[in-house]
Protein backbone atom coordinates (compact mmCIF):
# COMPACT_ATOMS: atom_id res chain seq x y z
CA UNK A 1 0.00 0.00 0.00
CA UNK A 2 1.39 3.46 -1.26
CA UNK A 3 0.72 6.28 1.04
CA UNK A 4 3.81 8.47 -0.36
CA UNK A 5 1.62 10.99 -2.45
CA UNK A 6 -1.69 11.56 -0.09
CA UNK A 7 -0.76 15.10 0.36
CA UNK A 8 -3.73 17.19 2.96
CA UNK A 9 -5.01 20.15 0.65
CA UNK A 10 -3.16 23.26 1.44
CA UNK A 11 -4.68 25.26 4.40
CA UNK A 12 -7.23 27.71 3.22
CA UNK A 13 -6.92 31.13 5.34
CA UNK A 14 -7.46 33.71 2.99
CA UNK A 15 -10.71 34.09 5.86
CA UNK A 16 -8.88 34.43 8.80
CA UNK A 17 -6.43 37.23 6.89
CA UNK A 18 -9.20 38.97 5.98
CA UNK A 19 -10.63 39.20 9.53
CA UNK A 20 -7.07 40.19 10.94
CA UNK A 21 -6.64 43.23 8.07
CA UNK A 22 -10.54 44.42 8.77
CA UNK A 23 -9.56 44.33 12.62
CA UNK A 24 -5.98 46.44 12.13
CA UNK A 25 -8.76 48.95 9.58
CA UNK A 26 -11.01 49.32 12.53
CA UNK A 27 -8.54 49.42 14.91
CA UNK A 28 -7.01 52.36 13.40
CA UNK A 29 -10.46 54.49 13.12
CA UNK A 30 -11.31 53.44 16.45
CA UNK A 31 -7.98 55.28 17.81
CA UNK A 32 -8.33 58.07 15.19
CA UNK A 33 -11.81 59.09 16.11
CA UNK A 34 -10.67 58.93 19.98
CA UNK A 35 -7.77 61.29 18.78
CA UNK A 36 -10.14 63.72 17.14
CA UNK A 37 -12.82 64.11 20.30
CA UNK A 38 -9.13 64.51 22.60
CA UNK A 39 -8.32 67.33 20.12
CA UNK A 40 -11.72 68.94 20.53
CA UNK A 41 -10.90 69.50 24.12
CA UNK A 42 -8.69 71.81 23.51
CA UNK A 43 -9.30 72.84 19.19
CA UNK A 44 -13.21 72.91 19.10
CA UNK A 45 -12.94 74.26 15.70
CA UNK A 46 -11.00 71.14 14.18
CA UNK A 47 -14.69 69.94 13.35
CA UNK A 48 -15.18 72.68 11.05
CA UNK A 49 -18.95 73.44 11.98
CA UNK A 50 -19.75 70.32 11.18
CA UNK A 51 -22.54 68.74 13.68
CA UNK A 52 -22.08 65.24 13.33
CA UNK A 53 -17.88 66.11 14.43
CA UNK A 54 -18.78 67.98 17.18
CA UNK A 55 -17.11 66.86 20.68
CA UNK A 56 -21.07 65.76 21.90
CA UNK A 57 -21.67 63.72 18.69
CA UNK A 58 -18.75 61.96 19.26
CA UNK A 59 -18.04 61.96 22.33
CA UNK A 60 -19.61 57.67 23.60
CA UNK A 61 -21.90 58.87 26.70
CA UNK A 62 -22.15 56.28 29.17
CA UNK A 63 -19.18 54.31 28.30
CA UNK A 64 -15.88 55.67 28.96
CA UNK A 65 -15.15 58.06 31.94
CA UNK A 66 -12.72 60.63 30.75
CA UNK A 67 -10.37 61.24 33.91
CA UNK A 68 -8.71 64.25 31.93
CA UNK A 69 -12.16 65.82 31.12
CA UNK A 70 -13.22 65.41 34.77
CA UNK A 71 -9.77 67.08 36.01
CA UNK A 72 -10.32 69.81 34.07
CA UNK A 73 -13.69 70.55 35.17
CA UNK A 74 -13.01 69.99 38.99
CA UNK A 75 -9.64 71.32 38.67
CA UNK A 76 -7.72 68.62 40.50
CA UNK A 77 -4.18 68.92 40.96
CA UNK A 78 -1.45 66.35 39.69
CA UNK A 79 -1.69 64.38 42.82
CA UNK A 80 -5.25 63.40 42.64
CA UNK A 81 -4.91 62.45 39.09
CA UNK A 82 -2.47 59.72 40.37
CA UNK A 83 -4.50 58.75 43.41
CA UNK A 84 -7.69 58.40 40.70
CA UNK A 85 -5.24 56.29 37.97
CA UNK A 86 -4.06 54.03 40.95
CA UNK A 87 -7.26 52.78 42.23
CA UNK A 88 -7.57 49.47 43.34
CA UNK A 89 -9.59 48.30 40.56
CA UNK A 90 -7.45 50.09 38.19
CA UNK A 91 -4.67 47.94 39.28
CA UNK A 92 -6.57 44.83 39.19
CA UNK A 93 -7.54 45.19 35.70
CA UNK A 94 -4.07 46.42 34.61
CA UNK A 95 -2.67 42.80 36.24
CA UNK A 96 -5.20 41.05 34.78
CA UNK A 97 -4.75 42.35 31.35
CA UNK A 98 -0.74 42.04 31.14
CA UNK A 99 -1.04 38.50 32.84
CA UNK A 100 -3.62 37.93 29.50
CA UNK A 101 -0.99 39.15 27.39
CA UNK A 102 2.11 37.01 29.00
CA UNK A 103 -0.11 34.04 28.54
CA UNK A 104 -0.89 34.64 24.99
CA UNK A 105 2.54 35.64 24.18
CA UNK A 106 4.63 32.75 26.16
CA UNK A 107 2.36 30.22 23.92
CA UNK A 108 3.27 31.91 20.75
CA UNK A 109 7.07 31.60 22.00
CA UNK A 110 6.60 28.24 23.14
CA UNK A 111 4.63 27.23 19.91
CA UNK A 112 5.54 23.95 18.40
CA UNK A 113 5.30 24.26 14.13
CA UNK A 114 5.14 20.44 13.83
CA UNK A 115 2.05 18.41 14.72
CA UNK A 116 2.17 14.77 14.34
CA UNK A 117 -0.53 11.95 14.61
CA UNK A 118 -0.32 8.57 14.48
CA UNK A 119 -2.61 5.80 12.67
CA UNK A 120 -1.62 1.67 12.60
CA UNK A 121 -2.97 0.11 8.86
CA UNK A 122 -5.40 -1.87 9.54
CA UNK A 123 -4.75 -3.86 6.38
CA UNK A 124 -1.52 -5.53 8.26
CA UNK A 125 -1.53 -5.24 11.89
CA UNK A 126 1.82 -7.05 12.32
CA UNK A 127 3.73 -9.79 9.83
CA UNK A 128 6.65 -11.76 9.33
CA UNK A 129 8.78 -10.33 6.44
CA UNK A 130 11.94 -11.20 4.77
CA UNK A 131 14.75 -12.11 6.86
CA UNK A 132 12.38 -13.46 9.15
CA UNK A 133 11.53 -9.81 10.96
CA UNK A 134 8.41 -8.50 12.16
CA UNK A 135 6.94 -5.57 10.64
CA UNK A 136 4.31 -3.19 11.41
CA UNK A 137 3.06 -0.16 9.35
CA UNK A 138 2.31 3.01 10.68
CA UNK A 139 0.69 6.26 8.92
CA UNK A 140 2.38 9.55 10.21
CA UNK A 141 -0.28 12.38 9.57
CA UNK A 142 2.44 15.12 9.52
CA UNK A 143 1.74 19.06 9.60
CA UNK A 144 3.69 21.99 9.25
CA UNK A 145 2.47 24.86 10.49
CA UNK A 146 5.05 27.18 9.77
CA UNK A 147 5.55 29.60 6.83
CA UNK A 148 8.67 28.03 5.60
CA UNK A 149 9.69 24.34 3.74
CA UNK A 150 10.52 21.49 6.59
CA UNK A 151 12.89 19.14 6.06
CA UNK A 152 11.88 16.49 8.60
CA UNK A 153 13.74 13.44 10.47
CA UNK A 154 12.04 10.13 11.79
CA UNK A 155 13.31 8.04 14.81
CA UNK A 156 11.44 5.46 16.36
CA UNK A 157 12.73 4.03 19.77
CA UNK A 158 11.01 1.95 22.41
CA UNK A 159 12.26 -1.75 21.72
CA UNK A 160 15.73 -3.18 21.73
CA UNK A 161 16.58 -3.78 18.29
CA UNK A 162 13.85 -1.51 16.72
CA UNK A 163 14.31 -0.28 13.29
CA UNK A 164 12.73 2.01 10.21
CA UNK A 165 12.68 0.12 7.34
CA UNK A 166 11.26 3.36 5.54
CA UNK A 167 12.53 6.38 4.24
CA UNK A 168 13.82 8.84 7.31
CA UNK A 169 13.78 12.13 5.70
CA UNK A 170 11.27 13.47 3.98
CA UNK A 171 10.10 17.35 2.61
CA UNK A 172 6.62 19.17 4.11
CA UNK A 173 5.53 22.03 2.27
CA UNK A 174 4.71 25.36 4.11
CA UNK A 175 1.22 25.29 5.80
CA UNK A 176 1.19 22.23 4.58
CA UNK A 177 0.51 18.58 6.04
CA UNK A 178 1.46 14.77 4.46
CA UNK A 179 0.80 11.43 5.13
CA UNK A 180 3.65 9.65 5.33
CA UNK A 181 4.04 5.81 5.24
CA UNK A 182 6.09 3.98 8.06
CA UNK A 183 7.59 0.32 8.42
CA UNK A 184 8.85 -0.56 11.89
CA UNK A 185 10.67 -4.17 11.88
CA UNK A 186 11.81 -6.01 14.74
CA UNK A 187 14.19 -8.98 15.09
CA UNK A 188 11.78 -12.26 15.32
CA UNK A 189 13.26 -12.80 18.84
CA UNK A 190 13.05 -9.14 20.03
CA UNK A 191 10.20 -9.45 22.29
CA UNK A 192 7.88 -11.60 24.18
CA UNK A 193 4.51 -11.79 21.68
CA UNK A 194 1.95 -8.89 23.11
CA UNK A 195 1.39 -5.14 22.51
CA UNK A 196 4.87 -2.85 23.40
CA UNK A 197 4.91 1.16 23.71
CA UNK A 198 6.79 2.86 21.02
CA UNK A 199 7.63 6.17 20.78
CA UNK A 200 8.15 8.08 17.20
CA UNK A 201 10.56 11.21 17.22
CA UNK A 202 9.95 13.77 14.59
CA UNK A 203 12.63 16.54 14.70
CA UNK A 204 13.18 19.14 11.80
CA UNK A 205 16.88 20.06 12.32
CA UNK A 206 17.19 24.20 10.58
CA UNK A 207 14.27 25.14 13.28
CA UNK A 208 14.84 22.43 16.62
CA UNK A 209 11.50 21.49 16.48
CA UNK A 210 10.64 17.99 18.27
CA UNK A 211 7.54 16.21 18.24
CA UNK A 212 7.51 13.14 20.44
CA UNK A 213 4.54 10.31 19.36
CA UNK A 214 3.34 7.49 21.45
CA UNK A 215 2.35 4.35 19.70
CA UNK A 216 1.92 0.39 19.91
CA UNK A 217 4.29 -2.49 18.29
CA UNK A 218 2.82 -5.43 18.45
CA UNK A 219 4.75 -9.28 18.24
CA UNK A 220 2.16 -12.27 17.03
CA UNK A 221 2.03 -15.16 19.07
Amino acid sequence: MNFSNQNAPVYNDTVVRQFAFMTVIWGVVGMLVGLIIAAELTWPEISMGIPWLSYGRLRPRGLVRYATENAMEYGWTSAQMLRRVFRPRVLIYTALLWSLIGVVGLSLWLRTPLHVDVERDRSSLARIVEGGRIENVYRLQVMNASEAVDHVHIRVSGIEGLSLASDTDFVIDKAQSRWVPVRVQLPYDGAPPGSHPITFEITEPESGAQVMEKAVFLVPR
